[in-house]
C-alpha cells in the first residue's frame, strides 16, 4: 500500500471512528485528524484543491475546539453573584446561572409601585438591594427584603397580580422578561423545570413566612 493509498484509507476509517462518539468535542477533535490524513492525500495525490477545502474544514473545526474548551473551562463565581447562586439559584451549574442571569436586566425603585394588584406583570423580579412591601387592599401580607422574588406567582399561573409590591425606598431588582422566559421552555424544558422549582421554594418560604 502506498503513502498515498494510506493516508486516505485512515481518513476513512477516522470518519467512521467519528461515528461512535456522541460528545460533539472529541467528534471535532477526530475530524481534525481526518482532515489532516485528507490534507496529505490531497498533497501526494496531486490534487491541491481537495487539500484545501480540508484545510478549510480543519481551520473551522479548530475554531469550534478552542471555544468548546472555553465554555468547559471551571467558572468561578465573584462577590454578590456567587451569593445569588449559593443561595438562591444552586440548582443550576455556575454557568448556567450566569447565563439567566445576563438574559435578564437591572432595574431600579424608589418608593414606587413595582407590581400593582389585578394588572398582568410583564417580568419576573428578583430584589438584588432592599424592601419591598406586599399588600391587599390596605392589609400588609409580608414584607420582602433582598433575594427574594416579586410576580411569581403571575409567572406561574399567568394570572394577575393578587397584591400589589411597593418599594420601601431604594430597591434594586433583577427582572426577566415573562414571555421570554416562556419562550425557553419550548427549547429548554429542564432550565424551566429548574426555574419553576426555585419559585415553588420562594414560594414556600413567603407562606411559611406569612403563617408564622
Amino acid at each position: 500500500m502506498s503513502l498515498e493509498e494510506f493516508c486516505l484509507h485512515a481518513a476513512n476509517a477516522i470518519v467512521l471512528l467519528a461515528f461512535l462518539f456522541k460528545d460533539i468535542l472529541w467528534l471535532r477533535l477526530i475530524m481534525v485528524l481526518s482532515s489532516l490524513f485528507m490534507i496529505g492525500y490531497g498533497r501526494l495525490s496531486g490534487q491541491p484543491l481537495l487539500a484545501g477545502w480540508e484545510l478549510l474544514f480543519l481551520a473551522i473545526n479548530g475554531y469550534h475546539i478552542v471555544l468548546l474548551f472555553k465554555e468547559r473551562q471551571p467558572l468561578k463565581l465573584q462577590g454578590r453573584l456567587a451569593e445569588i447562586h449559593k443561595l438562591v439559584f444552586n440548582e443550576f451549574s455556575e454557568r448556567d446561572f450566569l447565563k439567566l442571569w445576563n438574559s435578564g436586566m437591572d432595574r431600579e425603585y424608589d418608593n414606587t409601585v413595582i407590581v400593582r394588584q389585578r394588572e398582568t406583570p410583564d417580568d419576573l423580579l428578583f430584589i438584588v438591594d432592599g424592601e419591598a412591601t406586599v399588600k391587599r387592599g390596605r392589609k400588609v401580607l409580608v414584607r420582602l427584603d433582598q433575594f427574594n422574588f416579586i410576580a411569581e406567582m403571575s409567572f406561574l399561573t399567568g394570572e394577575p397580580a393578587t397584591a400589589t409590591v411597593k418599594a420601601n425606598g431604594r430597591v434594586r431588582v433583577h427582572c426577566w422578561s415573562q414571555t421570554a422566559l416562556h419562550d425557553l421552555e419550548a427549547v429548554d424544558p429542564s432550565l424551566m423545570a429548574r426555574i419553576r422549582s426555585i419559585l415553588g421554594k420562594d414560594l414556600t418560604k413567603k407562606l411559611a413566612e406569612r403563617l408564622g
